[in-house]
């Protein structure tokens, strides 16, 4: 069974970085070769000077140890045949794309949204972080030079929900997040 451990790496400055490191290592799909580590693109601050400094601390660390305990739940997951970890590092903009074709047109437009929101680059596993900001995201965007209505953020909440469902029913993701948002 593989073990994945979140470590701390210090940098020169006043940063450390988070990565999570995995024994035995595993496939990377990408490059098709074996990898230990994986960053997270993720920071504390070494010495915190204040308590927002502290708390931006303890909600990155919140958010790395979830990771680390999904990825942990992956593998062992894949080890009983369950989870392809692969589909963690599939193209989440790519999957949208595709399953919003002949789709209503506002799942076309939560497309373009969330495609603006995360600057064209999303990956499956990036998207529970992502999901929880896109809400907010939505409520500051314009649309047609006003605010959007709260009555349309809700239905492209609701087109992204079903996009993120039928996600988990395919396989991409180890947890329906449709039910967080």
């Amino acid at each position: 069974m593989k073990r994945v451990t979140l470590r701390l790496k210090k940098s020169k400055g006043e940063k450390t970085y988070l990565f999570l490191d995995y024994y035995p290592p595993i496939l990377d799909p990408r490059t098709n070769t074996r990898k230990r580590q994986e960053y997270l693109g993720m920071y504390i601050y070494t010495k915190p000077e204040d308590a927002v400094q502290r708390e931006y601390n303890n909600r990155i660390m919140k958010h790395a140890r979830l990771i680390e305990a999904k990825r942990a739940l992956a593998a062992v997951d894949r080890d009983l045949g369950r989870f392809d970890y692969r589909n963690l590092d599939a193209d989440f903009l790519r999957y949208f794309d595709l399953k919003s074709q002949g789709r209503p047109s506002g799942w076309r437009i939560t497309y373009e949204y969330f495609y603006d929101f995360v600057n064209g680059s999303c990956r499956f596993y990036d998207l529970n972080f992502k999901c929880s900001q896109f809400y907010s995201y939505l409520l500051d965007c314009n649309e047609g030079g006003k605010k959007i209505s709260k009555s349309k953020v809700s239905h492209y909440v609701g087109c992204f929900k079903d996009v993120l469902a039928e996600a988990y029913r395919d396989g991409y993701l180890l947890d329906n997040l449709s039910l967080k948002l």
